[in-house]
């Protein structure tokens, strides 16, 4: 007969608690933009802050996708006459479509980078909504 260890109920869960527990800083990190890079370089050995740098990562990469995107969306102008004293005034103004657009998407990453950080100081590895099936690296 040989030699095994025997396994023991709730071992995984336990290590699982004491990771989350000792990398919850970590993992908010994880959700403010480019700080995302320090818990993915330097807790390679936790699996809760890898988790968090994850989807971290998926989310910084969308920030910059939106400020790319909203730079030349931004340049798009409308002329708009209207009187100031009875004299007609120019101004070159953003279509306010183009603004809702940009405000929305713009609150959407922000909503969800406090999703991320309040699932991290709850220690949960919960998938984001909308992105957290998006794994730009993977392990």
């Amino acid at each position: 007969m040989e030699n095994q260890t025997p396994i023991v109920p709730g071992a995984v869960a336990e290590n699982e608690i004491r990771d989350a527990e000792e990398n919850k800083f970590m993992g908010v990190l994880s959700y403010f933009g480019p700080l995302v890079f320090i818990p993915f370089f330097t807790k390679k050995d936790s699996p809760f802050a890898q988790y968090h740098a994850r989807q971290g990562i998926t989310l910084f990469a969308l920030d910059v996708a939106y400020m790319i995107l909203s730079w030349p969306l931004g340049l798009i102008k409308v002329t708009r006459t209207t009187e100031v004293f009875g004299i007609p005034v120019e101004t070159k103004v953003t279509p306010w479509f183009i603004s809702l657009l940009l405000a929305v998407l713009s609150i959407g990453i922000g909503v969800l980078a406090l999703i991320g950080i309040i699932n991290a100081v709850k220690g949960r590895k919960k998938p984001l909504p909308l992105i957290g099936g998006i794994n730009i690296i993977k392990r």
